[in-house]
């Protein structure tokens, strides 16, 4: 196996079978009447399976809805090769943020990316070997919204009654978009006086809410 000099030839009998070969390897065989030995072939040994895909893992602060409060960490792991092994990595970035085709250098198995682009961004990743054979692509989408909303702003929407007040909040979010409105109240003008009353899952810009069972004249 791969060389042809005197003393590296191994006796084997018609019909049998070499293991523990590897890719690029040449195997040379020649025949022998016990005293004198032939001209040699030789076979070079191929790798024609495809590597496994790679895996996509995330990390960073999660929020709601699949959204990230921070920026994420993206690891792209190649999956295996039981052949020629991994000779890289190829990825790329696609939305929000953009990272155009490239590839790891040779050898490595591995890559790690920083998203911190707020919005979708799209991770596309696959594995070449040595053989020059491809996995299967595979892509991740990344939200990221690490932006608070806008300062909702409040309006009576008619007159007060003596127990309750009917308002009108508006609001926007222009990354993730708006989840929920909280409705708070106090008595007094101290950031920690207030309670929520009620939070209401409402996506629109807009919510109207009713206090009720506030006492009059205050």
């Amino acid at each position: 196996v791969n060389t042809v000099t005197e003393g590296s030839w191994q006796p084997i009998t018609s019909g049998g079978t070499i293991g523990n070969l590897n890719y690029s390897d040449t195997v040379y065989a020649r025949l022998t009447d016990g005293t004198n030995y032939g001209d040699y072939a030789s076979v070079d040994i191929k790798d024609t399976i495809n590597p496994s895909a790679p895996t996509i893992s995330l990390s960073g602060t999660a929020g709601n809805n699949s959204y990230y409060r921070s920026n994420v960490t993206v690891k792209i792991k190649a999956g295996s090769d039981g052949q020629s092994g991994t000779n890289k990595v190829r990825y790329k970035v696609t939305g929000a943020q953009i990272v155009s085709q490239a590839d790891t250098p040779e050898g490595t198995t591995s890559k790690s990316i920083t998203i911190s682009t707020n919005g979708t961004s799209t991770i596309t990743a696959y594995i070449i070997n040595n053989a020059g054979l491809t996995s299967e692509e595979i892509t991740q989408e990344v939200n990221k919204d690490a932006t608070v909303p806008s300062t909702a702003s409040i309006a009576l929407s008619g007159e007060a009654g003596e127990t309750s007040i009917a308002v009108t909040a508006n609001g926007e979010d222009a990354t993730s978009g708006v989840a929920s409105y909280a409705f708070q109240y106090s008595t007094t003008n101290e950031e920690n006086s207030f309670i929520t009353m009620d939070t209401v899952d409402n996506t629109s810009n807009s919510c109207a809410f009713t206090y009720q069972g506030l006492a009059s004249d205050t």
